[in-house]
């Protein structure tokens, strides 16, 4: 078995946002207050985690689309979304 090399990326959105992966693996953190949505399926309330682990050597090329609440005067919009991807693929 050889060894997969990959990189960690941390990237945050405050606006609505398609977001391309091209990862193993991609965890989606609200750190805001604003209900974040990702696409359009799974809401993400203040502090929750939604995440998408691969097996080992697996890509998902998904575009996710993230929006936000805006029926709430004064939430804050901050979704952290961190990647992992492979380097010698």
């Amino acid at each position: 078995m050889s060894i997969k090399l990959y990189d960690v990326s941390f990237q945050g959105y405050a606006t609505p946002s398609f977001i391309q992966t091209g990862a193993n693996s991609v965890t989606f953190t609200n750190l805001g207050t604003a209900t974040a949505y990702i696409d359009q399926q799974v809401p993400l309330l203040q502090n929750q985690s939604f995440s998408i682990d691969g097996n080992e050597c697996e890509i998902t090329n998904h575009v996710f689309q993230v929006t936000f609440d805006t029926s709430v005067s004064g939430a804050t919009n901050n979704l952290l979304v961190i990647l992992k991807t492979y380097l010698n693929v």
